[in-house]
């Protein structure tokens, strides 16, 4: 698994990372986005112009799945092992 961490403002620069990273990688990707829970959220559909990796949100307990984009929900982290993934709720104090 590869995570990447970031901030609210990081859409472009996960744009050309997307735009230059080959869809078969063998690997699960987790992005980590720092978004308040009632906040904007980055949809998928914005990475789908950038990849032909599938995107998913991640749900507490899921499996990641190599090939694909995992998306942290907003208003939470996620902590990850090799191959699943928990969410972890953050308090709106975290979130400022």
């Amino acid at each position: 698994m590869v995570a990447i961490g970031a901030s609210a403002a990081g859409l472009e620069a996960l744009q050309a990372f997307w735009g230059n990273m080959p869809s078969e990688t063998g690997k699960a990707f987790l992005i980590i986005r720092h978004v308040a829970p009632k906040g904007m959220s980055m949809p998928g559909d914005i990475l789908l112009k950038h990849t032909r990796m599938k995107i998913l949100d991640v749900q507490d307990g899921m499996r990641t799945e190599s090939g694909h984009i995992h998306l942290n929900p907003p208003g939470n982290a996620v902590s990850a092992n090799r191959s699943f993934c928990r969410l972890i709720g953050t308090s709106p104090e975290e979130t400022l």
